[in-house]
Formats: C-alpha cells, sequence, structure tokens
C-alpha cells in the first residue's frame, strides 16, 4: 500500500535525521580539542544547526525545547554543550518517532474494526477493499 510505504519512508528520513545528530555531536566534540580557528568555525555552523534542528523538533513535537543556554565564548566548554545538545536532540527525535510510529500502526486496525461495526448508510455504495 502506498500510504504505509510513505510512513516507511518518513521514518527513515527522521532516524537518518537523528543519526545525524549524533555525527554533528561527535564534530563538535573533536572541535573541543582543536586550535581557536578551527573550534570557532565548527562552533559558529554548530550552533546555527542546533537552532535549525531545535526549531524543526520544536515543530513536530508541539513541546519547546529546554536546553543549556550558548556559552558567549568558542571555549571547548561550549563545544561540549553543543555536543550534549545534539545527542539530546537525537534522543528526543528517535523518542518521539518510536512513538509516533508505534501509534500509527495501532490506529489503522482500530479504524478498519470501528468502520466494520458502523451499519452501511442507505443508499450509500458498497466499499470494496483493494489491498
Amino acid at each position: 500500500m502506498r500510504l504505509h510505504q510513505t510512513i516507511d519512508e518518513d521514518q527513515r528520513r527522521l532516524r537518518r535525521l537523528a543519526a545525524l545528530m549524533v555525527s554533528c555531536a561527535g564534530l563538535a566534540e573533536q572541535a573541543a580539542g582543536r586550535s581557536l580557528p578551527v573550534r570557532w568555525l565548527v562552533i559558529f555552523i554548530l550552533r546555527c544547526a542546533e537552532e535549525v534542528v531545535g526549531d524543526y523538533l520544536d515543530g513536530l513535537t508541539g513541546n519547546p525545547r529546554r536546553l543549556a543556554e550558548p556559552l558567549p565564548d568558542d571555549s571547548p566548554a561550549e563545544a561540549f554543550r553543543l555536543a550534549q545538545a545534539f545527542r539530546a536532540l537525537a534522543a528526543a527525535l528517535a523518542l518521539f518517532v518510536d512513538d509516533l510510529f508505534e501509534r500509527w500502526l495501532v490506529l489503522p486496525a482500530r479504524r478498519e474494526r470501528a468502520a466494520s461495526r458502523l451499519p452501511a448508510a442507505p443508499g450509500a455504495p458498497a466499499v470494496f477493499d483493494t489491498s
């Protein structure tokens, strides 16, 4: 069925996004041990990415995120804070994906059972199962 294929594709995309966030966390940790110009560039890019991913996750879940505020400097501590933030966002997305798609798989069965109990409306065309 096309609907289930689309749902599976969405689930894979969201899982890949979570894996990408874990990779960004690793990049942030590696940047903590680099020179200041390299660390500055990586932190600048990852701060922007953190905002984008956080806003996306807020839009998906409807819950505002509460993460630590960015540090004012480009110290190794900020790189480690970014790593922690990306891991937290990845974990939140993974939990959201698991919960959402687990519920989705249960709902169609309930809908079909409920629809089979309802009497057909008079004069309504017959419904044929095309799956």
